[in-house]
């Protein structure tokens, strides 16, 4: 019989474990977890949980978070949750002179915190790279990241994906879940973040340390780097045939330039006629309006995050015209692309 082997089965290790003991007890971690307007609850509870689970096993002193905020001030999550730092940012930098000042930097801002808070994070992002100290976003401010230089490589969001090749073609962009490395490390965000502190925490304190801390929290297979972001409503088609999923795997790695419905079921392999049944039965509608409706998602992430004109965002939607693309947009959300922006910069 063939047993599957996770790389993470070397994890789960009683935390009486005596190597677990003897990590616990060694030098002080020392985290800082800077966070800005519309962060994701999700992605800062998994890495402070991960990072204060190993206090509780042992040594209470093992890993200091200090907390921040770049404003200095109380910010809100994107559910309403409210954030209370314990220190200023310009005292975190302070700090990063000093030896052994910091041994991780984790950032989580959310969406428009870059902007408000460019120069501020910019200076943030230098001093990490001054006194190599290792910095990990979490959030929008990967964009920022990208923007000016600092990071070559970055794995954002699925749904930020297309917005960031538009405007940094030169960009070594994934739909990996994170990148982790020495100097700069980035996660797509949300559920991922626990997996990207699962394995920082493995290189930080050891297989052993972090194996406990699965234990623990019950965590039974962090997924690797290297998987692929879930951008397809599995949960709807689990129990579909997997050509259907092999039909949507094609439509959304193709937002862009949109392949043809004939194109859609050879990546599928079966005939267009299954390709519409399978859509049928499952999700009840068509592929030609499954796949615009996609990309019309897409288009209107573009319109209330960016400042792309509506020509740049049929371009990348694949729908060619403005005016084309302002017609099935006022026919799909109700109302034009202009109209839906500026309400949206007004909420």
């Amino acid at each position: 019989m063939n047993v599957h082997k996770s790389p993470w089965t070397e994890l789960r290790v009683p935390v009486s474990n005596p190597s677990v003991a003897r990590a616990i007890d060694g030098p002080v971690l020392n985290i800082a977890l800077v966070v800005g307007p519309g962060f994701s609850p999700i992605g800062l509870a998994a890495v402070s949980d991960v990072l204060t689970t190993v206090n509780r096993l042992g040594n209470p002193e093992k890993v200091s978070l200090k907390r921040v905020s770049v404003t200095d001030e109380p910010v809100s999550g994107s559910g309403g949750l409210q954030f209370a730092p314990d220190q200023k940012l310009e005292e975190l930098k302070a700090g990063l002179k000093q030896a052994r000042g910091l041994d991780a930097i984790f950032t989580f801002c959310g969406k428009g915190a870059t902007e408000e808070f460019e120069r501020p994070l910019l200076n943030l992002f230098r001093d990490c790279q001054r006194y190599s100290v290792p910095l990990f976003s979490l959030g929008d401010e990967m964009g920022l990241l990208i923007k000016s230089g600092f990071a070559r490589r970055a794995t954002p969001h699925w749904s930020k994906v297309a917005l960031l090749r538009e405007k940094y073609p030169e960009a070594d962009l994934s739909e990996t879940l994170y990148h982790l490395d020495a100097r700069i490390g980035t996660c797509s965000g949300h559920a991922a973040a626990l997996d990207f502190a699962v394995r920082f925490l493995t290189g930080a304190l050891g297989a052993d340390v972090a194996g406990a801390v699965c234990r623990e929290l019950l965590i039974g297979f962090p997924r690797d780097a290297e998987q692929r972001q879930n951008k397809v409503d599995y949960h709807r088609v689990r129990n579909a045939p997997d050509k259907l999923k092999l039909a949507l795997d094609a439509m959304h790695g193709n937002i862009e330039e949109p392949l043809s419905l004939d194109e859609v079921s050879r990546a599928a392999g079966v005939s267009l006629r299954q390709v519409e049944r399978l859509f049928g039965t499952y999700l009840s509608t068509s592929p030609g309006r499954y796949y615009r409706n996609l990309r019309l998602e897409v288009a209107r992430q573009m319109v209330e995050q960016t400042d792309l004109t509506l020509f740049e965002i049929a371009a990348a939607t694949g729908f060619g015209a403005a005016n084309n693309l302002s017609k099935v947009f006022k026919a799909r959300f109700g109302k034009k692309p202009r109209e839906f922006r500026k309400l949206a910069r007004s909420a």
